[in-house]
């Protein structure tokens, strides 16, 4: 078992060092640089990164913009994937009206309203 750890869209994966440091020598993980890939397509990616992967099977931490990549690798890999975590992260950009959602009320509000 590996753990890849696929970074935000800055591409360099600093945001994992202070975990990395806490999890044990003996467990297999990688950080991907996606700064160093030549793919540029969120699907381009997964597959130049599941090309890397071999045939073991990986638990995906994905940060930010590498939330599309995770779930393209999904697509890609199947039942090697063993889990997925998204950190702060996102599989298609939010609708036109999510930008209003901090102006509506509060359900709970709503509903014990007169």
């Amino acid at each position: 078992m590996k753990i890849l750890f696929l970074p935000g869209m800055d591409g360099t994966g600093l945001l994992f060092n202070e975990l990395i440091q806490n999890i044990p020598k003996e467990i297999d993980l990688e950080v991907v640089c996606l700064n160093e890939m030549q793919a540029v397509s969120y699907r381009q990616q997964a597959e130049e990164i599941a090309g890397k992967i071999g045939s073991s099977n990986v638990v995906v931490v994905a940060e930010s913009y590498s939330g599309r990549i995770a779930y393209e690798l999904c697509n890609i890999l199947g039942g090697r994937i063993s889990k997925v975590v998204f950190i702060a992260s996102f599989v298609s950009r939010p609708g036109k009206l999510a930008r209003f959602a901090a102006s509506l009320p509060r359900l709970r509000w709503a509903l014990n309203a007169p």
